[in-house]
């Protein structure tokens, strides 16, 4: 529980924001979280530049548990004071929590290095767990079947379901006791659409343990894919009447009712599930869901404004509000009889979204305009549609130079904006003349890099996209960008002095050239094919015409 120590109430803020600090103060010791936020973020506004209340409110959501959202205020205040030793003290511990003990120990290091009396307190297990890193202590075997375990888990994230299964197969076969792994089977099964084997496969971790939650949770899914409804109900009933204390299989038997359509039982799982993790926004949004599909709409709108409480930002919950705004009009209650299980804007209206975007010639009036802001916000931090993203981008970097500039280097300090967003906002930023010194979370490593006003005039578009795709990459020298612009002046005194009239292929592969004749350690041709979108022959073509007499 995080309440502000002595050292945070001795700071001077105006009455009223003193005031709104310690009534959270004593919602945090109630327990109640969101009411806090609401008035730590009424406290911002009365104190936009106070550092501390920033900190408080990270400190907060770390208590929340919500980990990533700490992470972003925080990289926000690293921005002001890189070396803040609260801040990262707090940022050594949400990676802890997170399971990222690279970046754990990272931030604990360069809290130790900026306060000279440096003291770690954490629960001994997860010191442990710093200290050893991913270290197993299982006995040879069983280490090896976790470790395949991990692997499989990896694949199945990128969407490598055969080869998952194919490990989850070897794994059953080794341990054909283990229940964990015919669930396991039966669950990649299920994701390769195979219901007729995720079934049998179901059937038979139930044969082992007959009540397990998870393998009934299997049971269902297959049963509802293969259309076979009495068994569906029959099992459901079961399912539905497990008892278990277990966060992961309360996850599973939650989830697994939202995937069937069963709302009844999936706002009563998702009920207990939010017990445990209360703030976790996506499945804050299932929960709210399953009570609009069970008639609950005034519970569906309270926990709307818990979200946008916890994530004011959030376009999902915005869009969600507007609906809930209109959704008493009968017509409008007549189509809309229950919402899908799906954390997200809707097809339709996202379909809509991105249509309207795509053909806006430019964003002028989204400053000013709330509806058309939340839009363009969405199709960037939630959409994977990179044409999308490209375009707006794009058009935001001929609105407004300072709110533009001031939004896009926010998202530059986000953990939870994608790399690829990130290098579009590089380039926009560059293209807007912004330049001096542009902080930049990779990886979850804060980072910056300082671009210099004058660059090289014939060759400015590729040395913007060569900044601007190597920001992103694996490069963390700090002279990066010297080093592109110096070896672009070298190329340009080439041009112009040589005459080379076919110098330029396209400005993708010469901002390749550029980086290639940088040196940079462990950037081979392959990679900057891959970065740049070329191919050997125009870099290797390219390379050539430039140095010919070199």
């Amino acid at each position: 529980m995080k309440m502000r120590n002595d050292k945070g109430k001795n700071k001077i803020f105006s009455a009223s924001t003193e005031i709104m600090l310690d009534k959270a103060d004593m919602l945090i010791e109630k327990g109640q979280y969101v009411k806090a936020v609401s008035l730590i973020r009424r406290a911002m506004e009365n104190e936009p530049s106070s550092f501390d209340v920033k900190l408080f409110l990270a400190e907060v959501y770390h208590d929340m548990e919500l980990y990533v959202l700490s992470n972003n205020v925080l990289f926000e205040l690293m921005h002001k004071d890189p070396k803040n030793p609260d801040v990262l003290l707090v940022l050594g511990k949400n990676y802890l929590e997170l399971n990222e003990l690279s970046l754990c120990g990272y931030y604990f290091k360069l809290y130790s290095e900026n306060n000279a009396e440096a003291e770690i307190t954490l629960e001994p297990e997860k010191v442990q767990a710093a200290r050893n890193g991913l270290e197993l202590v299982h006995p040879m075997t069983k280490r090896r079947a976790d470790l395949l375990q991990q692997k499989a888990g990896m694949l199945i994230r990128n969407e490598r379901l055969d080869d998952a299964k194919s490990i989850f197969e070897e794994l059953e076969r080794n341990f054909p006791d283990e229940i964990a792994y015919k669930n396991n089977t039966a669950f990649t099964e299920l994701l390769l659409n195979d219901y007729v084997k995720g079934e049998q496969k179901a059937r038979d971790a139930l044969r082992l343990k007959p009540d397990d939650p998870v393998a009934l949770c299997n049971l269902v899914t297959a049963l509802s894919m293969a259309g076979k409804r009495d068994e569906l109900e029959q099992y459901a009933e079961i399912l539905s009447q497990c008892s278990t204390d277990d966060p992961v299989e309360i996850f599973k038997i939650a989830t697994t009712f939202c995937e069937i359509k069963f709302d009844e039982q999936a706002f009563v799982w998702l009920e207990k599930l939010l017990k445990n993790s209360p703030y976790e926004i996506d499945m804050m949004f299932l929960y709210g869901f399953a009570a609009f599909n069970c008639g609950k709409y005034e519970k569906f709108e309270e926990v709307l404004t818990d979200i946008m409480t916890i994530d004011e930002s959030n376009p999902v919950a915005w869009f969600y509000r507007k609906f809930m705004d209109g959704f008493y009009e009968n017509s409008k209650r007549s189509r809309y009889k229950r919402l899908d299980y799906y954390p997200q804007i809707p097809l339709t209206a996202a379909q809509r979204y991105s249509s309207t975007l795509k053909q806006l010639p430019d964003l002028f009036g989204i400053w000013n305009d709330e509806d058309l802001f939340r839009v363009a916000e969405w199709a960037l931090r939630y959409t994977n549609d990179a044409e999308l993203q490209e375009k707006v981008v794009s058009n935001l970097s001929r609105t407004s130079p300072k709110p533009c500039a001031a939004y896009f280097k926010s998202l530059l300090l986000r953990d939870d904006v994608s790399l690829y967003l990130k290098s579009l906002i590089v380039k926009g930023l560059l293209e807007m003349e912004v330049y001096g010194r542009i902080h930049l979370v990779k990886d979850g490593y804060f980072t910056s890099m300082d671009v210099p006003k004058n660059l090289p005039s014939v060759l400015r578009e590729s040395v913007i996209i060569a900044i601007s795709r190597m920001s992103v990459e694996f490069i963390y020298e700090k002279n990066f960008v010297s080093k592109i612009v110096g070896k672009a002046v070298e190329i340009q005194s080439v041009i112009l002095d040589e005459g080379i009239e076919s110098f330029c292929v396209d400005i993708n592969t010469l901002a390749a050239v550029i980086c290639r004749t940088c040196g940079f350690e462990g950037v081979t041709d392959q990679e900057l094919m891959r970065i740049f979108d070329t191919d050997y022959f125009k870099l290797l073509r390219q390379t050539e015409i430039l140095f010919a007499n070199k």
